[in-house]
Formats: C-alpha cells, structure tokens, sequence
C-alpha cells in the first residue's frame, strides 16, 4: 500500500474529500464513478474511513494502489474509531492541498464524467461573493425524482429540503436559486474559505446540521450559496448515519437543533425563508 498521509508540497486544483463507515457496497460505486471524472487540472481524493467493520477498510488500500496516479493521488486515512462525521470531515478538510475542495458523501454516485468541471464553471460564473455550489441530486432508485437541491430553514428554525419528491423535468427546479443552505453530500467550495472561517463546528459531534451551521456562518460574512441545476448526481441518502452504532439520531437532532437555533435565531427570523408547507422531511 502507498502511503500518502501527509500534506504534498504542490497544491492541486481539487481535492475530493470523502468520508467512508462500512456499506462498502455504495462506498465501491461513489468511488468508482469519482475515477470516471474528467478533471480539467490534478486532483486528489482524500478518503477518511471512520473504522469500518466490514471490508472497507480493506478494499480502499486496494483502491489507492490500483488508482493512485501523479495526476490524481490518493490519499487514504484510516481512523481506528468513528470520529463522525464532523470530526472526519475535518480531518479530510485540513489535509486538503486543491485549490478547490469538493465535499462529497461515500452514498453520492457521479452520474456525469463532467460533473466537476460543470460545477466548477457555474462556480467560477457567479461572481466574487460566491461560497459554495451544489448539484441537483436525485434518487438512484428513482432518477426522475428530486432527492435535495439544497436546502431551507423556517422562521421558526425548521430545516426541509427544497424540491424533495418532485420531478426533475418540473422547470422551478431547474433554475439556479441561492439558498440559505446546502447539505454536505456535495459541496464544491474554495479551500481558503475554509482556511479564514473554520472548519466544521465538533459541537455537533456526530453528525447534523454542522454543514447547516458552517452555511449561515459564511453567509454572515457575505458569502453566498447557489444550486447548480447542471449538474446531476445519484444520493442513496443517510446510509452512513443510519449505519452508526449506539447513535440516538432523535437525540442528537434535538441537541444540536437547540445548538444551532440558539446560534442563528438572529438571522433565520428575519430571512424569507422556507415555509412550513414546503417542508417534506426535516431535522
């Protein structure tokens, strides 16, 4: 196996950032539709495993030895615990050497060789003020359906996601719009942003609404987020959280829901945001 922990000396134009916990299965098709990327410039993927119990582990060093390349290295992490999502995001983050850094959850499948340089020209296209892009995503076994094209929060502190389980042909969907916010699943993001406004906040250890939360706190700062309607992936949804053990997901949705109201009442109070009646899954 190569060993490639450390930070190169050369920056890349992307680095990949993907965090793995066991389901190998969609970790294999994530990763293998990542190679099939035309990349307009060298790239990296940084996979971060959380202690994988289930041969994942195992495959990814097969994967960096078949795949690593000078043009797109491979950089592989092995945690011997989960340190969730926030924590591993963060590792894969600050090991990042790209330009750009591209978020991408181990249950999104890349559907479109061009993605990337899709997503990066509607970046490059909105201006100096612009902070993160997202795709469309969609339901693998469904294409035709709308899994998220970002999402919305309520005056009240709600959070829905905009166009869950309509159609992907309806025209309101596919008009670029700036959000209050995007998942993580697929963030196409500068990396000096993240150097000049922190990471991902551990209070929300393991995992939810730390992306919803480092959103707002970007956009306090004059940055914005839009949905790119270009561009088109797969998300199989929540497997890696519903895969995490001893984690009460109501529990922990409570705590950092109070965490982040508390936070961003400030903002979420005044903005016209998403309403109720739009709302078809929520946090």
């Amino acid at each position: 196996m190569k060993n490639h922990h450390t930070r190169v000396t050369e920056e890349r134009k992307y680095s990949i950032c993907i965090l793995t916990l066991n389901h190998i299965d969609i970790t294999q098709k994530c990763l293998l539709s990542v190679m099939n990327t035309e990349f307009d410039g060298s790239a990296e993927i940084i996979i971060v495993d959380n202690g994988s119990t289930d041969g994942t582990a195992e495959w990814l060093k097969t994967f960096q030895d078949k795949y690593d390349s000078e043009n797109c290295r491979i950089v592989l992490v092995l945690n011997k615990y989960n340190r969730g999502c926030t924590g591993g995001r963060n590792q894969a983050c600050r090991m990042a050497t790209g330009e750009f850094i591209v978020l991408l959850d181990n249950d999104a499948e890349a559907i479109d060789s061009k993605w990337l340089l899709k997503l990066y020209e509607f970046y490059m296209s909105r201006g100096p003020d612009v902070g993160i892009v997202g795709p469309k995503m969609v339901y693998p076994q469904n294409p035709d359906i709308i899994q998220q094209i970002g999402l919305g929060v309520t005056v009240n502190g709600k959070i829905g996601y905009w166009g869950q389980g309509k159609k992907t042909d309806d025209s309101v969907y596919n008009v670029s719009r700036e959000l209050q916010g995007y998942p993580a699943a697929c963030w196409l993001i500068r990396r000096s942003i993240f150097e000049k406004y922190g990471y991902f906040d551990e209070i929300y250890y393991p995992v939810n609404l730390e992306d919803v939360d480092f959103c707002y706190r970007i956009r306090e700062n004059g940055l914005k987020i839009y949905y790119c309607p270009s561009v088109v992936l797969y998300h199989h949804e929540h497997i890696t959280t519903k895969n995490t053990e001893d984690l009460s997901f109501m529990r922990v949705t409570l705590k950092n829901g109070k965490t982040f109201k508390e936070r961003w009442r400030h903002m979420f109070e005044k903005e016209n945001g998403m309403k109720l009646e739009d709302i078809h899954w929520e946090y």
